[in-house]
């Protein structure tokens, strides 16, 4: 354990070589990218595994190469990995030799010969051997390729960055950059109480000025859709030379969907000559799709098809109102003699889909003949990965995956909980088996399998980033014992004092023993705003220069049913387990509580008092990126 002085001093001096060193002369920045490219493939693939709570790594045998001993560690990207020790990162090599000191705050992976690192939340971008390679004010970048990235500064700036002549290809401050396809990426500015569209090349040149197109969308097989600038909604396509190929009003409720594909695209169409209801605009009854050619001209159009999917391997299915699929070709001949009750996804991929049948799920190929009979109560969503499927069989309730090749040869029986979608790496498939992360190779073999943890749960916590809030309770209405005081996800229910609470007064909150008190001593309710019974309560911790910043943070919420209040009975309270931070730098730590003062009806802040912790730097600014599981989990950080 290290003080707080010494620890931060260490990492200003770090960002200040960092900066020095970043003004060398330009050749040698590239002589270490091109010394740094070479030696990507000389390394041979390792795999991450978990052993009570510890990172390590195996071979493709399975056999243990670096043993679990790090708190955190990342796969394995470009022959380095990110690690942890204490709470900085650094990065080792296949050999397990460090090859950058851990000085960090946070690692992210090596792509194209860069990684990002941060120390105090500022963001240096370095090579494999820890030298910063791009201009200090670049606060993100994206890569177009292995040659181009597209960056954006500190002060706002966006541009495009030539990584082979290590120079800036051009910058601009009035407009941002999107998606890139090929040469060419979308920008756009806002102007006024509108946003102008672009498209650029590497370098910066406008291939389509501003100020044409109310929208552009990203290019696919060439061609991309836009929108005219226009009073009138007018929708139209464009080539990779900006070449207006043609356009269209939405007339009629038509428009086009999505982008061309084999030469077609699906357009909307509609029902326009049908009567509807008084005061009814549009109805998604009357709403039918079909396709329309790279001329302008609908070239499938019937009213009996309900939907279209997309064209790939010049085959595209199509679904009738009685929800049954076709398959047809460029001709739009139907190809199948019986319709399918369902496919996966658009459909075709490398030249098979999976489809269901009365019989069950099966795959055929672009001949309409099966290669995988239609057996199996459910096929994943993937397909064919590596000349193979995962299948399931529902017998007694079970979702496990099993493996089988094209030939109808089983990998691996159903046994397979969850695994990696994008199939076999160098050689094995992450898994995970009995609730146990798993590796097996491709003739169905578990090569590595993680132990049961023998460690005794508690309630310690070594992490570098703010912790996600988690202060639950509940809370009745006074007039009824069965209604919930919001949208509860709790049992935390209120608890009456003793009376050794007698003499206190109005609220409190108390730290004890990993315990956290919300006492309410007052003669009144008090009500807490809360997001699906999680209170507006977070823990902070004194920084280097003894300021009080969060080391928790609260979601936002995409859903106004999780926003409601909860209340806390007079003479009541609430009891909080605390979590056991662990961290490199020794701190204090409080609690801050958000409440509505039953006087003056107004959000008031009250604090716990502060007890002595341990916390690791990036836990002062770094909020993880977090992905909604689902409807009932509506947050977006």
């Amino acid at each position: 354990m290290i003080n707080g002085k010494s620890f931060f001093l260490q990492h200003r001096q770090f960002v200040d070589l960092a900066l020095r060193t970043n003004k060398m002369k330009n050749y040698l920045v590239i002589a270490l990218l091109l010394i740094v490219n070479l030696t990507f493939g000389q390394h041979s693939a390792l795999f991450r595994i978990v052993e009570n709570g510890k990172v390590g790594y195996i071979n493709n045998t399975g056999q243990t190469v670096i043993s679990p001993k790090y708190i955190e560690a990342e796969e394995f990207s470009e022959g380095l990995a990110s690690f942890r020790t204490n709470g900085q990162y650094g990065f080792i090599n296949s050999r397990d030799e460090i090859v950058i000191p851990a000085s960090y705050d946070f690692a992210g992976s090596f792509q194209n010969g860069i990684a990002d690192v941060y120390i105090n939340n500022e963001v240096i971008f370095i090579n494999q051997k820890g030298l910063p390679v791009l201009p200090t004010n670049f606060k993100s970048i994206r890569f177009i390729d292995s040659n181009y990235l597209v960056f954006t500064t500190i002060n706002g700036k966006s541009g495009v960055y030539d990584l082979k002549k290590a120079a800036i290809s051009f910058e601009s401050k009035k407009y941002t950059i999107g998606d890139f396809s090929g040469e060419l990426g979308i920008v756009k500015r806002k102007r006024k109480n509108r946003v102008e569209y672009g498209v650029i090349d590497k370098s910066g040149t406008f291939v389509v000025n501003f100020g044409i197109y109310s929208d552009i969308k990203k290019f696919i097989d060439g061609y991309a859709l836009v929108e005219l600038e226009d009073p009138k909604s007018i929708d139209g396509v464009i080539n990779t030379q900006g070449e207006l190929l043609f356009k269209r009003p939405h007339q009629n409720h038509s428009y086009l969907y999505k982008s061309f594909h084999n030469g077609f695209a699906i357009v909307n169409l509609y029902k326009h000559w049908l009567p509807v209801k008084k005061g009814v605009y549009s109805t998604s009854k009357k709403s039918y799709e079909g396709f329309i050619d790279l001329k302008g001209k609908v070239v499938f159009n019937d009213t009996l098809i309900k939907s279209v999917n997309n064209f790939s391997d010049h085959r595209a299915f199509i679904r009738d109102h009685n929800r049954n699929y076709n398959v047809i070709d460029t001709n739009f001949n139907i190809l199948n003699k019986r319709p399918f009750e369902d496919v996966k996804g658009d459909g075709f991929l490398n030249g098979y889909a999976v489809v269901e049948s009365d019989e069950g799920w099966g795959i055929i190929d672009a001949n309409m003949k099966y290669v995988v009979k239609p057996e199996f109560d459910y096929i994943h969503d993937v397909g064919i990965i590596d000349s193979m499927f995962f299948f399931r069989i529902y017998e007694l309730g079970s979702k496990l995956y099993g493996i089988k090749d094209l030939n109808g040869k089983t990998i691996i029986a159903p046994i397979i909980e969850s695994f990696d979608t994008e199939g076999f790496k160098n050689g094995l498939l992450k898994t995970r088996i009995n609730n146990k992360l798993s590796y097996i190779n491709s003739k169905g073999a578990i090569v590595w399998q993680a132990q049961l943890s023998k460690k005794e749960k508690d309630n310690s916590l070594n992490i570098t980033h703010l912790n996600r809030g988690y202060f639950r309770a509940y809370s009745k209405t006074i007039n009824s014992e069965d209604d919930s005081g919001g949208w509860s996800v709790s049992k935390n229910e209120p608890k009456p004092l003793t009376s050794n609470d007698s003499q206190e007064k109005g609220l409190g909150i108390v730290a004890e023993e990993f315990k956290l008190y919300i006492k309410n001593y007052s003669k009144d309710t008090i009500s807490f705003e809360a997001q699906d019974s999680r209170l507006n309560l977070k823990l902070q911790a004194k920084n280097i220069d003894g300021e009080w910043k969060d080391i928790e943070y609260l979601p936002s919420s995409w859903c106004g049913n999780s926003y409601h209040s909860i209340k806390l009975p007079t003479n009541s309270y609430w009891v909080f387990d605390l979590p056991k931070y662990e961290g490199a730098f020794e701190t204090l730590i409080r609690a801050e509580l958000e409440y509505i003062d039953p006087e003056t009806k107004e959000e008031k802040f009250i604090y716990s008092n502060s007890f002595k912790g341990s916390v690791n730097p990036g836990q002062f600014w770094r909020e993880p990126g977090y992905v909604p599981r689902g409807i009932m989990d509506p947050y977006s950080n």
